[in-house]
C-alpha cells in the first residue's frame, strides 16, 4: 500500500513539473512583484485597471489651487503631472498593505526594479505630504523637502486634508 502511494505521489509530482516546464515564464509572476486582491476594471478588451491609494502620502486634490509668485494655479494637476512623469516609461510594482477607511487598497509602489519608492519620491520632491493622523513613514523626507523648498513647499498652499474640509479658494 505504501509503495502504491509513493508511486502515485511521484507520478503527480512528475506531471506538475512537466506542466510547469511548459508554461511560458512571462506568465509566472513572483510573489514580491505585485500583491493585491483588489478588484480590477476593464479599460478595453485587453487592458485592466487596478487602483491603489499610495500609503503614507497625501497630495493636493485635482481641483485644489496653490499660489506661486502671486498667481493661483492648479497644484493638484501639478502633483499628478509629477507622478505621471515619474512613472512614465517605467514598470510599476505595487505591494498592497491593507485598506483605508474608504476600502481603497493601500500600497507602496516602486519603479526601477524596486530601487525607487514612488510614495517616498512624492514627499521627497515636495508634491506629497505626510498626513499628521496617518503613517509618518516619510516624515524625514518631508522635513528635508520643506527645508529645501522643493515642489509645493516653494508655494503658498493649504494641506490637502485641510482643503478637503472647506475647499478654500485661492485668492490672488
Amino acid at each position: 500500500m505504501k509503495r502504491a502511494n509513493a508511486k502515485y505521489i511521484m507520478l503527480l509530482v512528475a506531471v506538475i513539473l512537466i506542466a510547469i516546464a511548459g508554461i511560458d515564464n512571462d506568465y509566472i509572476i513572483p510573489d514580491h512583484k505585485f500583491i493585491t486582491n483588489e478588484a480590477a476594471t476593464a479599460v478595453d478588451g485587453d487592458t485592466l485597471k487596478l487602483t491603489f491609494r499610495l500609503i503614507g502620502v497625501d497630495t493636493p486634490e485635482m481641483k485644489q489651487e496653490c499660489k506661486k509668485d502671486g498667481k493661483c494655479y492648479n497644484c493638484g494637476a501639478e502633483a499628478k503631472q509629477f507622478l505621471n512623469t515619474l512613472i512614465e516609461h517605467e514598470n510599476v510594482e505595487c505591494v498592497a498593505d491593507g485598506k483605508d477607511r474608504y476600502s481603497r487598497t493601500l500600497a507602496r509602489c516602486y519603479i526601477n526594479g524596486r530601487q525607487v519608492n514612488i510614495n517616498q519620491q512624492l514627499v521627497r520632491k515636495g508634491y506629497g505630504f505626510v498626513h499628521p493622523d496617518y503613517s509618518q513613514e516619510y516624515a524625514k523626507e518631508q522635513e528635508k523637502a520643506k527645508a529645501a523648498k522643493h515642489g509645493l513647499w516653494a508655494t503658498e498652499f493649504v494641506f490637502p486634508w485641510e482643503w478637503r474640509k472647506d475647499k478654500q479658494e485661492c485668492k490672488e
